[in-house]
């Protein structure tokens, strides 16, 4: 199963992962800088790196995360966007990677 065994729910995997992304979001938009203010307007530059790098990562995982709970739901077009979301985000981090065979 792609789901670790104790997140086999698919709708709290996806809500854990959707709680993740959200808290992830300000520190993936720019790498050195961290967004804040209630829309994410203002921008805190100065921010090392590899929080950017490590944040990116973990949104890997986690559009990961919500696919695969989406595609045990049944839900396949949205876990097909996810999966999408999560080969984009790792682009990002590893622009000359290659997919697995």
């Amino acid at each position: 199963t792609m789901l670790k065994e104790e997140l086999c729910d698919p709708e709290g995997a996806c809500t854990q992962a959707s709680l993740a992304l959200r808290e992830l979001q300000p520190f993936c938009i720019h790498e050195g800088v961290v967004m804040t203010g209630r829309n994410m307007q203002k921008a805190r530059g100065g921010e090392p790196v590899e929080t950017f790098l490590e944040a990116k990562e973990l949104q890997v995982k986690a559009f990961f995360r919500r696919g695969s709970a989406k595609f045990k739901a049944g839900e396949y077009s949205i876990a097909m966007r996810n999966f999408e979301q999560c080969l984009s985000a790792k682009k990002e981090i590893h622009p000359d990677a290659k997919p697995d065979k």
